[in-house]
């Protein structure tokens, strides 16, 4: 196997697991949002506000994705394949 086909296999593998994160994320926020009154009246979002009490399930799930994505700025700046364009496509994902 020459190194352009390697490569192609260690982006590849990236994207799979990016995948199948993102896939077990979203299905497992729908789960969380189905049952609550917002999820299909959009006027139910600010209803409350700003006293609106926030579930612990759903607490959770924010705390989760905030310590995926301080892992994810980790992980990009030492083990992920770099790409011609990582610098421009990674300095907006740093500096949010």
């Amino acid at each position: 196997m020459n190194e352009a086909t390697q490569a192609k296999i260690a982006k590849c593998s990236e994207s799979m697991w990016k995948l199948a994160y993102y896939a077990t994320v979203e299905t497992f926020i729908l789960k969380i949002t189905y049952h609550e009154p917002w999820f299909t009246d959009t006027k139910q979002y600010f209803r409350g506000w700003p006293d609106q009490e926030l579930k612990l399930s759903l607490s959770l799930f924010y705390m989760c994705q905030c310590g995926f994505y301080i892992y994810s700025i980790a992980a990009l700046l030492t083990w992920e394949t770099r790409r011609k364009d990582f610098a421009c496509s990674k300095f907006p994902v740093i500096t949010t």
